[in-house]
């Protein structure tokens, strides 16, 4: 037997693989080159990716859920919220308090008269 009878035989996706890599070398080649080729290696890249996906790339606008501006004070109330309801389980569980005692200025008083050293 010869070296050609154990060659593997080739398949579709081989050879495809193989066209794909040859055309993605072509595409370094004209990126390497000069400004004005690197436009035309924009165009041939993009009739190079049609003729391999069968379609051009369709740029579609995004549509936002909810605005950018909503999202600002959305975001700072859902901050708030949670300090809020940190401050109270803390309090409330750890500290061995009730836990809307957390909310009262009377507390925040006593804690502000503790560090300052007037207790």
């Amino acid at each position: 037997m010869s070296e050609k009878d154990h060659k593997p035989m080739e398949t579709d996706t081989t050879s495809k693989e193989e066209s794909i890599k040859k055309v993605d070398s072509k595409q370094e080649e004209l990126t390497e080159g000069a400004p004005a080729a690197n436009t035309a290696s924009k165009n041939d890249e993009k009739q190079a990716k049609e003729k391999r996906f069968g379609r051009p790339k369709v740029n579609k606008g995004r549509i936002r859920l909810i605005p950018i501006w909503l999202r600002i004070p959305i975001v700072l109330a859902l901050i708030g919220g949670c300090l809020i309801l940190g401050l109270m389980f803390g309090y409330g569980t750890i500290g061995g308090q009730e836990p809307t005692d957390a909310l009262k200025p009377e507390t925040w008083y006593h804690i502000l008269d503790l560090i300052r050293g007037n207790e």
